[in-house]
């Protein structure tokens, strides 16, 4: 234990509450602890001689009043002490009489008060002849705030409060019935959850080099009248078995029980009962016919208590408590009773039947769901439908076989109802056409398994195109807005039926009908583009529209915009007007059209189910003047085309024989041809070859030319050469050549 200064750490007054088992009978006042409330002072100057005499007065409050004690410098006074006289009061106070005070009576005096419930400590006064010096620079601790008295229910938390300043700073020091309290040195002191054995008396001692401050309290638990919470019950028993008559208490103090039987007391010495003294309760041993009757138990603090219950024995073998009937569902457990009464000086032999059919026979052998308790009760586990039937308990005793006790009651086993899942989010679906989506039906609960049938608009549902029946959803693809309806999902088995409904609502998708135009600039004009928008009629509102100029928005006025003074919506330069305007079917219009307006134009088209959607692009364009220079290329590369295919002509006909020999003068000069002109070509023909030349020799205007074929050459060549013939003139290509580089001709027309 610490070590205090002589001065500071000094006896505190402390109390200790042992809870005392009340007597029979009550009181008047609920107990309490010695407390000593007054602050006496510290020191007492001592002065020599009868006439100075003095007194130390010991005065606590405390229920029931308290003895006193008195100790001089720790050590107990003895009843008579030289010059030193004890007097009392009936336990309200004690005094300590100094009739000749001498220098022997110097020292540290206290008192001690103590009852039942505890001890208290008073202040320690200091008798000296010289009153002590504190050393200078100090203080002696002085209380901001002592403890004070706690009076809680059991089960609360008890708070003491310990603020002192001194100087230097006071050390804190908590006691409990006069011992100090480890490790408790703070201004704080906290008891958790408050019972008997907290109440006590709790100190505060706060102390330095200069004195100390004592101040005490105590806690205690607020009184509760007595009362019974679990007293006897009626009960009806087997002759010889041990009985136990309940009789639980609460109340503070706490109460003390007694029992009663047919108003009679029962002594607690009897062997044949047992009184528990911690729960009360009531043992009767080997109940016999004569131990029947009505059983009271009273408990009693300051106030009183009392209940009873009837006790019947019997002999013969009966079932006070057989099965009744009882409805369940499956997988649950149930237990059907059977208790059961008899002679216990003969053999109990219970028994159970189900539909007339021992359990454990036959088909029940070996079923470990079914089994008994101590009681004989029969217990089911994980219940099944087929468990569902009458149960018989049957019991009997060696003199009772031929007549045994029965008792039966009816097992009722239902399924499981189905249980669907709610929905976890809105019940209304929205959702855009051609999108897809699934309709939850997911069953939680249901034995035997649940069918699960789909409904739209109050029609059934069967799988197609549009929809898909799963399990545990249905799946709608490519919704169009015929799809739109009340759909709703239903669970159905023997023992019930859940539903689930829906509304589906498709919406139409947005299209932007107006195609790309193309508008020629023109400065100072006005240009419209269309923005004509098909939109479900439920998205109608929230439809908005946008233009956009390449991919920065426009910042256009509604059509119908007429400016004000006050109107900052758009922050124009003073000098310029607002050009863009959107008239309510969406178009743009652009007034003064000014040359930075040239680019491309979209509008954008949004909902609450749509992203965003634009619109083909429409252009302003700067006209440019027609490239006349193409043209001028073009032409002279269609004269170089046609002078070569001029050329090529030429070339294939020469190709192909035909032509006029020694003719070149004629050709050059674009004359025309007489008789002596030679016409060849390598063209095949009678005809020609026999054709003969009517027109006299000296004809100046030749009607036809002289037409030298294969054929006429080949006859010409098997002609006598010698005779002059032609033949001789086509012998020799180079005699041919000259007779035209001669002339230029031929006068004559050769022939067959």
């Amino acid at each position: 234990m610490r070590q205090f200064h002589a001065m500071s750490c000094l006896p505190l007054a402390a109390l200790v509450l042992s809870l005392v088992h009340i007597s029979h009978g009550s009181f008047d006042k609920p107990p309490q602890p010695p407390l000593f409330g007054k602050i006496a002072e510290k020191w007492k100057e001592l002065k020599y001689g009868p006439i100075h005499q003095f007194v130390l007065d010991c005065a606590a409050s405390a229920e029931p009043a308290p003895t006193y004690t008195w100790f001089k410098n720790g050590e107990r006074l003895a009843q008579e002490s030289a010059g030193i006289k004890l007097m009392s009061d009936k336990g309200n106070n004690s005094q300590l009489e100094f009739s000749s005070p001498a220098p022997e009576h110097e020292g540290f005096y206290h008192c001690e008060a103590e009852n039942d419930h505890g001890k208290a400590k008073s202040t320690v006064v200091h008798v000296t002849h010289q009153p002590p010096t504190p050393v200078r620079g100090t203080s002696a601790p002085t209380f901001l705030k002592g403890p004070g008295i706690n009076l809680l229910r059991a089960g609360n938390a008890a708070k003491f409060y310990c603020l002192a300043e001194g100087t230097p700073e006071p050390e804190i020091v908590w006691l409990k019935n006069g011992e100090v309290i480890p490790e408790e040195t703070g201004p704080e002191l906290v008891i958790h959850n408050i019972g008997s054995k907290d109440v006590g008396n709790y100190a505060c001692n706060a102390s330095n080099i200069a004195g100390y401050e004592y101040k005490d309290a105590y806690l205690n638990i607020l009184t509760v009248s007595a009362v019974i919470t679990n007293g006897p019950q009626d009960q009806i028993v087997s002759k010889g078995s041990n009985v136990t008559m309940k009789c639980e208490t609460d109340g503070y103090p706490d109460p003390t029980v007694m029992w009663f039987r047919n108003q009679t007391k029962i002594d607690p010495d009897d062997t044949r009962y047992r009184i528990n003294d911690a729960t009360g309760d009531l043992v009767i041993f080997g109940a016999k016919a004569e131990d029947q009757g009505t059983y009271k138990c009273t408990a009693s603090n300051h106030d009183s208590s009392s209940k009873e219950g009837i006790l019947v024995v019997k002999s013969k073998t009966e079932i006070i408590n057989g099965p009744r009937d009882l409805s369940v569902q499956v997988f649950s457990e149930v237990t059907m009773n059977c208790s059961v009464v008899s002679d216990l000086s003969e053999k109990l032999t219970v028994i159970w039947k189900k539909n007339n059919v021992d359990i454990g026979q036959n088909v029940y052998s070996g079923d470990q769901r079914i089994s008994h308790d101590e009681n004989y009760s029969l217990v089911i586990k994980n219940v099944t439908l087929d468990d569902e039937g009458t149960y018989t308990c049957v019991a009997f005793t060696e003199s009772t076989v031929s007549n045994p006790a029965t008792d039966s009651g009816l097992l009722s086993v239902s399924g499981i109802p189905p249980i669907l899942s709610k929905l976890t989010s809105e019940s209304v679906q929205v959702l855009l056409e051609e999108s897809d989506t699934r309709l939850a039906c997911q069953v939680l609960e249901g034995y035997e398994a649940p069918d699960i049938s789909w409904f739209k608009d109050g029609l059934p549902l069967e799988a197609n195109d549009d929809f898909e029946i799963l399990s545990g959803a249905l799946s709608i693809t490519n919704a169009q807005p015929l799809v739109s309806g009340e759909y709703a999902c239903k669970a159905v088995n023997s023992w019930g039926s859940d539903s689930l409904e829906y509304s589906l609502l498709v919406r139409q998708k947005t299209r932007i009908l107006s195609g790309p135009v193309y508008v020629e600039y023109s400065h100072g004009t006005e240009v419209l583009l269309d923005c004509v928008v098909e939109v479900d009629p439920a998205l109608k509102n929230s439809l908005d529209i946008s233009w956009f100029k390449g991919d920065t928005v426009i910042e256009a006025l509604p059509s119908s915009y007429f400016p004000s003074e006050s109107d900052t919506i758009y922050d124009y330069e003073s000098d310029e007007e607002p050009r863009f305007f959107i008239h309510t079917n969406h178009s743009l219009e652009i007034r003064q059209l000014r040359e930075d307006d040239i680019g491309m134009y979209k509008c954008q088209a949004s909902t609450e189910l749509e992203p965003l959607l634009r619109s083909e692009p429409s252009e302003i364009y700067l006209a440019t003047e027609f490239p006349f220079w193409i043209i001028i290329l073009i032409v002279i590369i269609m004269i170089i085309l046609l002078v070569i295919l001029c050329c090529f002509w030429k070339l294939r006909k020469r190709q192909k024989g035909k032509g006029y020999y020694g003719v070149k003068d004629i050709e050059k000069s674009g004359g025309k041809h007489n008789k002596s002109d030679i016409y060849y070509t390598t063209e095949d023909g009678d005809s020609i070859m026999n054709e003969q030349d009517n027109l006299p020799l000296n004809s100046s205007t030749p009607t036809r030319t002289p037409i030298f074929t294969p054929k006429t050459i080949r006859h010409l060549s098997n002609m006598d050469k010698s005779a002059g013939s032609v033949g001789s003139l086509l012998e020799d290509d180079e005699f041919l050549k000259r007779g035209m580089d001669e002339d230029g001709s031929f006068r004559e027309r050769y022939a067959d």
